[in-house]
Parts: C-alpha cells; sequence; structure tokens
C-alpha cells in the first residue's frame, strides 16, 4: 500500500492501472487472502497537526500474470 496526495489519475503503461498519487511513500507490504483481499490498518494519532489531512491510500499488487494498480481510497481525518 502506498500513501501520497491526491492527482488525477495517470495511466501506467505497460502496467494495468492508473496512478492517482504524488510522491507515493510505501508504508506497508503484505500477500493477498484467498478472498483476492488485503487490508491495512494504520494509527493515526488524535492530533490537531493532521486534523482535516486528507490521507489516500493506492494498492500495487504483482503476481505471476502481472502488475495491477488499485482505484485510491481517500479518509479526511476528524470528519
Amino acid at each position: 500500500m502506498f500513501v501520497g496526495n491526491m492527482t488525477p489519475p495517470t495511466p501506467f503503461a505497460p502496467w494495468s492501472g492508473s496512478i492517482w498519487l504524488s510522491s507515493p511513500i510505501l508504508f506497508d507490504s503484505g500477500t493477498i487472502d484467498a478472498t483476492q483481499r488485503a487490508g491495512v490498518q494504520v494509527a493515526i494519532p488524535n492530533s490537531l497537526l493532521v486534523y482535516g489531512y486528507k490521507f489516500t491510500v493506492q494498492a500495487l499488487t504483482a503476481s505471476s500474470s502481472g502488475v495491477l494498480l488499485s482505484n485510491s481510497g481517500s479518509y479526511v481525518h476528524g470528519s
């Protein structure tokens, strides 16, 4: 999973999908379970420094069939 600021989707050839993040930072890696889902929980401090900040995440999946990029998901802290 990657985190960064959201941008308009940019097609990312030759991989399947679009990049939705600018300056992405890898913050977690893992495996996909039998239901084809992966999840992550990140503790966000209850601080005024991050109140109202928009966190956006995107997943990159690599397998024998290629590399796929997920759609992004966003969360505004404190809303």
